[in-house]
């Protein structure tokens, strides 16, 4: 996953000169993450980003997935959400 420097972005569209900064997020070896995925929807609350959905790196069809990112410490959850708990 790729972080934008949204300073560099903002000084960016005042100097077209001006390097757009991108930063690849490094995590822990071992530690499980959602994978190389397309398709997918994010939301970003508080300090957490919701990732629902998506296509898996060569899947032809969609996955009903749930992940949580958390913002401070670049660290994935899985989150088991069951079709109970969702309100329609």
């Amino acid at each position: 996953m790729w972080r934008l420097d949204l300073d560099s972005l903002m000084r960016a569209t005042e100097d077209p000169n001006y390097p757009v900064h991108w930063e690849q997020i490094q995590y822990k070896a071992g530690v499980k993450t959602p994978g190389r995925i397309s398709h997918h929807k994010c939301a970003v609350v508080g300090d957490k980003m919701i990732l629902v959905g998506g296509n898996k790196a060569g899947a032809e069809s969609g996955q009903a997935e749930t992940w949580i990112f958390d913002l401070k410490t670049n660290q994935w959850d899985s989150a088991k959400i069951s079709v109970s708990q969702l309100e329609i």
